[in-house]
């Protein structure tokens, strides 16, 4: 558990002092439990946390596919977002596209 002072910090860290990107994270986008008490410090911790849980839905319901570490690395410094207002044959323009692509598919299911 992490306290708003040291989420900010770590933040403004990860977003190179942009204020806008850490209040959005920290308001929006940062996991809390139903206290309120911030459960994560920086988006890295965010991005673990969703790659967990595709990485599990992967496997349980397709079968092996992405291990943890390589969605998160989708993920990572926000590489690969999807816009779920992007059209979406926007997002198919490498290998990486793909197989984020194809994630994003499944969980829309």
């Amino acid at each position: 558990m992490y306290n708003e002072s040291e989420v900010k910090e770590a933040s403004l860290v990860y977003f190179n002092g942009d204020e806008l990107a850490t209040n959005v994270f920290m308001t929006k986008y940062c996991l809390r439990d139903n206290k309120g008490n911030f459960m994560e410090k920086t988006p890295d911790d965010m991005h673990r946390r969703i790659a967990s849980e595709m990485a599990r839905i992967e496997k349980k319901f397709i079968g092996p596919s992405l291990t943890e570490e390589e969605v998160f690395e989708y993920l990572e410094n926000f590489k690969y977002i999807v816009n779920p207002n992007t059209n979406e044959k926007h997002l198919i323009d490498s290998e990486e596209g793909q197989k984020l692509f194809a994630i994003y598919q499944k969980l829309k299911k």
